[in-house]
């Protein structure tokens, strides 16, 4: 483990000092790196189909309302299967026949393709972050 120090300046500007690096980075240059890597990730293909389906299915309220209620109530059944509790049958059942309606859907399962491959984008950065060894 590294030591590691903030400081804060007169002008308020956050000082982040590591001295395994020997360096006195600026929170602004932080912000500023974190500007241009947002910028990258919205002109990405991902990104503006991501945000071209969410558009989509937000202009569709049916399909929008439908998929809600599914995601509400899956994230409802599986918070009570983490805590132990007895899911009844019919329970699962009217899940099992949401997700069938769902999979009919083509904006819908163009929708969570496009999702999911915006958030295999984001864990893919954070984890290069993650691994990068710039501290």
């Amino acid at each position: 483990m590294f030591a590691r120090r903030e400081l804060r300046n007169k002008f308020n500007f956050v000082l982040i000092y590591s001295k395994r690096a020997r360096k006195v980075i600026l929170m602004e240059e932080i912000m500023a790196k974190a500007d241009e890597l947002g910028r990258l990730i919205r002109n990405t293909e991902i990104y503006k189909n991501f945000q071209r389906l969410s558009g989509l299915l937000r202009a569709d309220p049916d399909a929008a309302n439908f998929f809600d209620e599914y995601l509400r109530l899956s994230g409802s059944i599986k918070e009570r299967q983490d805590r132990g509790d007895t899911i009844e049958s019919y329970e699962m059942e009217h899940l099992k026949n949401m997700r069938d309606l769902i999979s009919a859907n083509e904006l819908i399962l163009r929708y969570t393709e496009a999702r999911q491959d915006y958030l295999d984008l984001l864990v893919e950065i954070r984890n290069q972050i993650s691994d990068s060894d710039f501290v």
